[in-house]
């Protein structure tokens, strides 16, 4: 569940293991309040880019899509490599509530036959849902919509994972991914983020409700993140790329199951998507704000765009 918040939003743990060692750990999850706060006078020593399931190949070999090249102008991806990942997370927001229904109709569980979520995602529409590289969506999995409550959500299997090329495990850059789904997907699209001019964010997720705490079927919502500026995200996170923005405050944040979901911006009558749960240090811990991938940035929105065309 979300920290700090209410059922309609979650957060995921991913766990980075190489050559079979678990390196480090990191949660997903944002926190409600209105002023960003200040960076920490003495930053922390670097955290190690972790999560609750390991996103490495059977083999041992990290999940790692390559350095950076010229911006594809098409939709170049690579598929899962991990029969493993995440399949244990279990999901929650921390300090927030559950969500009403129809509040956040674009909101997808992944989840394998169950229904027990390991990570969250967006529609965007026809088939394709929006969530994380490191959730390493696999076909056959099953997406959950149309409902906050798991047990009452349409379930639709998902044919094809479209991961993006240049997603690296290590410092968690581009960790963004599409999930074609088996048949149209019949809710309303999320829309995505140009800019952003509101001080604080939303998340929701089904994820854990506290940092190691217990699963929850009920969508949960946690508002009031801050948004962090990012050389004092920096201080936090020695891993954080341009690709990343950062958001939470102590007591509220996404968690463990909640990787993959949306950050979200109020706009005016409307929800946008600002960011895609990605990692984090604990939950909702004081002076570690969680990361996300931003949508805005042009390589991410690119790939996003020519992903979400490509018929499958």
């Amino acid at each position: 569940m979300v920290a700090g918040g209410h059922p309609a939003r979650r957060r995921a743990v991913l766990s980075l293991a190489i050559g079979g060692s678990v390196v480090g750990s990191v949660v997903f999850g944002a926190s409600t309040c209105c002023t960003p706060p200040p960076p920490p006078a003495t930053p922390p020593p670097p955290p190690a880019p972790t999560v609750d399931a390991s996103p490495v190949a059977p083999d041992g070999a990290p999940v790692d899509g390559g350095p950076d090249g010229d911006a594809a102008g098409a939709c170049d991806f690579v598929e899962p490599r991990s029969a493993r990942a995440l399949r244990r997370v279990r999901p929650r927001i921390v300090g927030g509530s559950p969500a009403e229904r129809g509040a956040y109709p674009f909101a997808v569980g992944l989840a394998m036959p169950g229904p027990r979520p390991y990570c969250g995602g967006t529609a965007l529409g026809g088939r394709f849902v929006l969530t994380a590289a490191h959730c390493q969506v696999r076909e056959g999995d099953l997406a959950l919509v149309g409902d906050v409550d798991l047990l009452q959500a349409r379930q639709i299997e998902v044919a094809e994972s479209r991961i993006h090329p240049e997603f690296d495990a290590t410092t968690m850059r581009s960790d963004v991914a599409i999930a074609v789904l088996a048949e149209p997907i019949n809710v309303p699209a999320v829309r995505l983020a140009k800019e952003v001019i509101v001080p604080d964010a939303t998340a929701i997720g089904w994820g854990l409700l506290e940092e190691s705490g217990e699963p929850t079927r009920h969508l949960n919502e946690v508002h009031g993140l801050p948004l962090w500026e990012h050389d004092a995200c920096a201080g936090v996170y020695a891993i954080l790329s341009d690709h990343h923005v950062c958001a939470g405050v102590a007591g509220k944040d996404a968690c463990q199951g909640d990787s993959g979901g949306p950050l979200l911006a109020w706009n005016v009558d409307h929800w946008e998507q600002l960011g895609i749960t990605s990692f984090g240090r604990g939950c909702a811990r004081e002076g570690t704000p969680g990361v996300y991938t931003d949508v805005r940035h042009d390589r991410i929105r690119e790939w996003i765009d020519a992903c979400a065309q490509a018929a499958p």
